[in-house]
């Protein structure tokens, strides 16, 4: 058999078991590639290795450490709320600063942590003016989604890593933009269909806030410095956030123990280990393949819908990071042309 479809089929074995026993895919899919390599010889060692993409894991792992200690500092959750609390007596604004608030904690620390505020902030609101539950949490995820894609935040570093594999520059621009306006349109959606027009705009959203400590102050300096070094100078995100971290450890900002424990291990090993099987893939012809049998039933009518299943090959990515990449199959993978042995780590995953 071709060792393209045995690959196919092998990818899809370690989604379904990934899913059914609630297992880290990333690990499976490492240990797959492992005996797909050894067993049908066609990868040395070093070719199997060569899927894991080091950048990437440099990426997320300083980007998730850094967004980790500020979260658990709660530095950029105060700020949010003195920012909120400023528009408190505007009820009639309570929908927009929500949508606002959590557009700029998602493009600073990354989508989990917009939602992860969305969920503080918002029963407190509620209480104080009668908007509906629901609501609000739709435009404060809303949100979140909106703003998740910037060159700060972990999920944009992961869609401009994999745009820069492939020679595209001002992606996430563009990409930002469209999911604001997108978010933007569902939330006044939310808003019309929930009749938030109809609340009564009575009282005071004061949400509980706490003086800035020391501490807190040093980790926003090193929010701003990240910033700035990323924005303005062009730097390298993952670095610039590990270097940021590793100072903010060292000035007792937060223990070392407790700085490692906010970062989300099992969502960095999928990803980056997803991306060792999918070089796989790849380069044994599997998604031309995948793509070849697409082909072959579509038409003028059907190829809308052939070109959502064709998406489907990256379902992986969307379910477990919400971040898509780029096509594989634009930047010469496969067997039709060309070394089948070169990797595609970074636009693999």
């Amino acid at each position: 058999m071709n060792i393209g479809i045995v690959a196919l089929l092998i990818l899809v074995a370690v989604i379904a078991i990934g899913f059914f026993r609630k297992l880290n895919v990333g690990v499976l899919a490492m240990a797959a590639a492992v005996i797909l390599g050894y067993v049908s010889g066609d990868y040395t060692t070093k070719e199997i290795v060569a899927g894991y993409s080091s950048s990437l894991f440099i990426t997320l792992f300083g980007l998730t450490l850094l967004f980790g200690i500020i979260t658990t500092n709660g530095c950029l959750e105060q700020v949010m709320r003195r920012l909120i609390n400023v528009f408190g007596k505007m009820v009639w604004m309570v929908p927009v600063i929500l949508f606002l608030s959590a557009w700029c904690v998602s493009a600073l620390a990354g989508g989990f942590a917009g939602l992860a505020f969305i969920c503080g902030i918002t029963i407190p609101v509620i209480h104080a003016t009668g908007y509906d539950p629901l609501m609000l949490m739709i435009i404060g995820n809303a949100g979140a989604q909106a703003g998740r894609y910037t060159r700060v935040s972990p999920d944009g570093n992961i869609v401009l890593n994999l745009l820069a594999k492939q020679e595209i520059d001002g992606g996430l621009m563009s990409l930002t933009i469209n999911m604001t306006i997108a978010m933007f349109i569902i939330a006044s959606l939310a808003f019309v269909f929930f009749r938030g027009y109809r609340t009564k705009k009575t009282g005071t959203v004061r949400l509980e806030i706490e003086p800035l400590s020391p501490k807190q102050w040093v980790a926003l300096g090193g929010l701003v410095v990240m910033i700035i070094c990323i924005m303005a100078l062009g730097l390298d995100s993952g670095l610039v956030a590990l270097t940021v971290s590793v100072c903010l450890i060292a000035a007792g900002v937060i223990d070392e123990k407790t700085a490692f424990h906010s970062v989300p291990w099992n969502t960095i090993i999928m990803v980056t280990g997803v991306g060792v099987l999918m070089n796989m893939v790849i380069t044994s012809g599997g998604i031309e393949i995948l793509t070849k049998v697409i082909a072959a039933f579509t038409n003028s009518v059907t190829a809308s819908g052939a070109s959502l299943h064709d998406g489907g090959r990256y379902v992986l990515v969307f379910l477990h990071t919400g971040s898509g990449g780029a096509d594989p199959d634009s930047n010469g993978g496969g067997t039709g042309g060309g070394d089948r042995r070169k990797s595609y780590p970074d636009m693999a995953c």
